[in-house]
């Protein structure tokens, strides 16, 4: 590109000036409100993490389950929205330059977690160590008994455990990859 200046010197009254280079594009702003998908009550402190042409952006929900991401690249986006107990939800879309886009998004609660020790039974005698504990789980857990890490598969944990010859409590403790735990 080419540029023509006028100056008020008479001896040179133009002076032309070449440009080169590439030019920026105005940035862009992402903005939304993330709300509970079955009650429609704004979420707080849902992770917003916004991936443009360039690079990640973070933001954080308000406690009126609003966000806004600035300085995001024209073009293509990935956001993706986490909050423990929630199923992670992603979106994608094209950011136009210069402009602020609204993105709402609802996430849905995770489905509920549950692990229950179905043998031993609740106050069973044992003569010999090890001691095989089972049981089951729902959501697909990792599960630690007594802090042991158990094999799960199907809805079911499997876990060998030694116990000290006295009065022993038995804890499965399941935690999923919604950031849910139970016991």
């Amino acid at each position: 590109d080419t540029m023509i200046i006028t100056s008020n010197d008479p001896s040179n009254p133009n002076v032309t000036v070449h440009l080169n280079g590439v030019g920026i594009a105005p940035l862009v702003s992402l903005t939304g409100t993330v709300t509970d998908s079955l009650s429609g009550l704004p979420l707080s402190n849902v992770t917003v993490d916004v991936t443009d042409s360039v690079t990640t952006h973070s933001a954080m929900t308000d406690s009126n389950g609003m966000y806004t991401v600035a300085s995001l690249a024209q073009g293509g986006f990935t956001a993706v929205f986490e909050k423990s107990g929630y199923v992670q939800k992603t979106a994608t879309g094209t950011l136009a330059a210069g402009q602020t886009q609204t993105l709402d998004v609802q996430m849905s609660p995770a489905p509920a977690l549950s692990v229950s020790i179905t043998s031993p039974m609740d106050g069973s005698v044992f003569n010999s160590y090890p001691i095989a504990v089972t049981g089951t789980v729902t959501n697909n857990a990792f599960v630690t008994v007594n802090g042991t890490p158990t094999t799960v598969s199907s809805g079911t944990f499997a876990a060998s455990i030694d116990l000290a010859e006295r009065t022993n409590t038995i804890t499965a403790v399941a935690t999923d990859l919604y950031g849910q735990t139970a016991s």
